[in-house]
């Protein structure tokens, strides 16, 4: 089939012109060999070589490179062999080869269930839309268009579905079944589908790739079945653990999309959490990471096909491997994130868009609309691109400008924008505001500074704590508003940082990389790609929807995603125009200045991606070595004592959180967590009781191991509120479940605990018959005993196994940053260590109370009790230490 666009100019070799100045070649040329030049100096810095940056932290281990290394060779190699031996097969070996290292993935940590589960579903859209399809004219005939095009149909209407059963409180399996089969009844009552060859993939019968597309489909997808290879990890990222799969969570167990207090996003449109609700619900959270993969897939392939469409076959493949081996979207395919559903409804509402204007068939713009709505139902982001789209709708059009045609477009676009209507009502009968109107408003305030001050705000007033809990997580690192400005300067120069320093974005996911190079390398050779009216919305749409993400106030490089889905589709075209017309000296080098220049970003995509922190994943899980549960537990600090807020607390019991910048792991516990600034609900005892009485908090997790200093000097986890006016419930890995007792004037909760150390004031330290033992260069004086770095003082003292024990200690340090570690050793009869808990605490320079709180464990007879000065300039004092029997 020929994949031209009829009737909208000439294929790219004979568009092209020949006459081109040579400057312009040869600038093209340069700007290839300097990025490709700095891409490999940084992806040098990142795995530790200095050149001419100071390299920053590695994250990688050997373990993680090693896997990924056997991953990357085993899937080029398998790629080149079946290239040499039978070139027909060669994309058939290399997807089945990434396929079978999925399916052992899937196996060794018993995720074979979601495995099926989530295909199944996107098998089901797809003949659903393939069923719409059908009664379209013959330009969506192309397996390559009509695939994408039909999976964003079918799961668009499976959303609505869904929607409809939330909405009547009756999201469960058994619904979801009965749907699902009726879909199903009504694919194969449309007898007429199972006739349309062209659609059925075993139709398909692709010519041999060339040895540079072998090279490119090795290599690409080598990254991308090792970035899914995460989907089978345990999720530990923020929004993922904090927001979108608690939300999945309790939309399956309400079997409604109701709100979900205090989880704010589950006031917007949740439309992609439906999915994630319905595969969390047959198969856990690995079926709902896997929904991310198969809509992040998708979204690949709809890029591709868009160059397809363009370009030809080489335009395709490039495109949609300049996407799906960007770092970041390597990352996002593998966690629950949301963001990939924005590109996957813009990718299919361009489709839809583009081949509207090759058969004028207006039902497209319809499909068009209601695809771009449906990502608005996912992620409000996606205004700026609707608006893109239908700008570019309008400006291009599909024939010569007549107002007439051109406004009636617009207006069948908007119309299929319908189906978003129920989510904007939900929306609204919460909020008491329509989604996106805030920030609509706040984009266009920063362009006309005085709309703020005429246009009346529909947001609900935020409480006085909302307004706290913002202003804290403003001043974490990665916050937004850490992007660049919105002079024209910087319009152009954000690819650039984008590329190269990532990390000054708001909430970086790589940091340095972030996009990787081949983008920002190959986009300018779009200059020379085919021009049609097909290009031109594609030009106009993407330049569209960037100015208006860098209009965004906060300009977070997730969000532009869509837009880098539409440019890497126009790089694909480029390239595939100046390898297709490699006509004479100059554009020969370039061709293969542009071929080098793939291979080169997609050797380089390894040394952004395994050097990120948020990249790492165990091995040993995916090896089944490490259970899952074991790998939550060393991950997330707190797992512990949510769990105990599960199993001890009503289910949605409100729980504050305090610990770490937007971490409060929501997903594993059936507690509702919500958050705020330990130093901003009050300063005293009485007026942090009366803030927490408020806000309806009774309970609450400090997770010391991610908490600031501040949190240290608040009143309210102050050891001496805490020992007054709360008990423990649970403690491990430095984190604590409290119950706030008000007015409580009891220690701990307990009445009269015995204190079992002896001397407890510290008065008779090496004295003889001294209960206490001292190591280091420790200086005593009476009822102070200062110790030197790595200076110990201890006892040891009978328990009972089974008890909880809290060991007190009053002290300071000289140093500010100074630290002390609190250690209790549990003994059995004989004197052996059955277990060891140390806990690193934070004195400051002014004294203060800390405390370690645990229960003995059985066959525990004693415990030898520690103090410790761990790091730190100058020493550690110690006043008084105490070791309470609570039970």
């Amino acid at each position: 089939m020929t994949p031209g666009m009829s009737g909208m100019g000439r294929r790219p070799v004979t568009s092209v012109r020949f006459a081109l100045p040579a400057v312009l070649v040869v600038a093209l040329l340069f700007w290839i060999v300097f990025i490709a030049a700095r891409g490999t100096i940084l992806a040098l810095e990142l795995f530790g070589i200095p050149l001419a940056h100071d390299p920053p932290r590695d994250f990688s281990t050997p373990q993680l490179v090693q896997a990924a290394l056997v991953v990357y060779i085993m899937v080029l190699a398998i790629s080149l062999l079946a290239r040499a031996v039978w070139p027909a097969a060669t994309l058939p070996a290399t997807f089945a080869s990434g396929g079978i290292v999925l399916a052992a993935a899937a196996v060794s940590t018993g995720s074979v269930a979601s495995l099926v589960i989530v295909p199944a579903l996107f098998a089901l859209a797809w003949l659903g839309g393939d069923s719409l399809l059908r009664r379209m004219p013959p330009s969506a005939n192309s397996y390559v268009v009509r695939i994408p095009l039909a999976i964003g149909l079918g799961i668009g209407a499976i959303g609505l579905i869904l929607f409809l059963l939330a909405t009547l409180s009756l999201l469960n399996a058994a619904t979801a079944l009965v749907a699902a089969l009726v879909l199903t009844m009504l694919v194969i009552v449309d007898r007429a589908w199972l006739t349309t060859r062209p659609t059925w993939p075993r139709a398909w019968r692709p010519s041999a790739p060339t040895w540079f597309e072998t090279v490119v489909i090795g290599l690409a997808t080598g990254l991308v079945v090792f970035a899914l290879l995460s989907a089978f990890i345990p999720e530990n990222q923020s929004d993922a653990m904090r927001q979108h799969l608690p939300i999945a969570r309790e939309m399956w167990q309400s079997q409604s999309a109701a709100e979900i207090p205090p989880m704010n996003t589950s006031t917007g449109p949740v439309q992609g959490h439906l999915f994630y609700a319905v595969a969390y619900g047959f198969g856990g959270v690995p079926s709902a990471k896997l929904v991310q993969v198969a809509i992040g897939l998708t979204a690949i392939a709809g890029v591709g096909a868009i160059a397809w469409l363009c370009a030809g076959r080489l335009a395709g493949l490039i495109g949609a491997t300049l996407f799906a081996t960007m770092p970041i979207v390597l990352w996002e395919l593998g966690h629950a994130f949301i963001d990939l559903f924005p590109v996957f409804f813009t990718v299919t509402a361009v489709l839809a868009i583009m081949l509207w204007q090759r058969d004028g068939f207006p039902v497209w713009l319809v499909y068009a609309g209601a695809l771009a709505g449906l990502g608005f139902a996912t992620k409000l982001n996606m205004a700026v691109v609707i608006a893109a789209l239908a700008g570019a709708i309008f400006l291009v059009g599909r024939a010569p400008w007549r107002m007439r045609g051109r406004v009636l477009a617009v207006v069948a676009f908007g119309l299929g924008g319908i189906v978003v209507v129920p989510w904007l009502i939900r929306g609204y009968g919460i909020t008491g505001s329509l989604p996106g109107f805030g920030i609509m408003k706040e984009q266009l305030s920063s362009v006309i500074p005085s709309l703020g001050e005429h246009v009346p705000s529909v947001s609900p007033a935020l409480d006085e704590s909302a307004l706290e809990t913002a202003a804290a997580a403003l001043q974490g690192p990665g916050a937004p508003g850490a992007g660049f400005g919105r002079s024209p300067f910087d319009l152009l120069g954000i690819p650039w940082y984008l590329t190269f320093h990532g990390r000054d974005f708001g909430f970086p996911i790589i940091g340095r990389g972030e996009i990787g190079i081949a983008l920002l390398m190959l986009l300018p050779l779009a200059l020379l790609g085919t021009r049609n009216r097909a290009t031109a919305f594609l030009t106009v749409a993407t330049v569209a929807s960037y100015v208006g993400w860098w209009l965004t106030p906060y300009q977070i490089a997730r969000h532009l995603l869509p837009t880098l889905a539409l440019a890497a589709a126009m790089a694909g075209i480029g390239v595939g125009a100046v390898v297709a017309g490699a006509h004479g000296r100059p554009r020969r080098v370039l061709a293969i200045a542009a071929q080098i220049g793939v291979i080169v970003s997609l050797v380089a995509v390894p040394f952004f991606f395994l050097p990120a922190s948020r990249a790492q994943f165990p091995f040993d899980v995916i090896l089944g070595r490490q259970s899952a549960a074991e790998y939550v537990d060393e991950v997330v600090r707190s797992a512990t004592v949510l769990a105990a807020a599960s199993a001890d607390l009503p289910p949605d019991t409100l729980v504050g959180y305090i610990g770490g910048d937007w971490q409060g792991p929501q997903l594993y516990t059936e507690a509702r967590l919500t958050y705020f600034a330990s130093n901003a609900v009050g300063g005293t005892p009485e007026a942090v009781l009366a803030t927490l009485d408020r806000l309806g908090v009774r309970y609450f997790i400090w997770n010391r191991a991610d908490s600031g200093r501040g949190d240290w000097r608040s009143v309210l986890l102050s050891g001496a509120f805490l020992r007054d006016h709360t008990r423990i419930l649970a403690g491990d890995q430095d984190a604590y479940l409290f119950e706030v007792l008000p007015g409580s004037n009891q220690l701990w909760g307990a009445s009269d605990p015995p204190n079992l150390l002896r001397d407890s004031e510290l008065r008779h330290v090496r004295t003889e018959g001294s209960a206490w033992f001292t190591t280091g260069k420790t200086i005593v004086v009476e009822g102070v005993v200062a110790l030197p770095r790595k200076g110990t003082l201890t006892q040891q003292v009978p328990v009972s196994a089974g008890r909880s024990y809290e060991l007190d200690v009053s002290g300071r340090c000289i140093d500010s940053s100074g630290r002390a570690t609190l250690s209790i050793a549990w003994l059995d009869a004989q004197g052996e260590t059955l277990d060891t808990i140390s806990e690193e605490v934070i004195p400051g320079q002014d004294a203060s109370d800390q405390f370690l709180w645990r229960r003995a464990p059985e066959r525990a007879e004693s415990a030898s009790v520690q103090m410790i000065m761990s790091s730190g300039a100058g020493r550690c004092e110690f006043y008084n230490v105490k070791f309470y029997d609570l039970s």
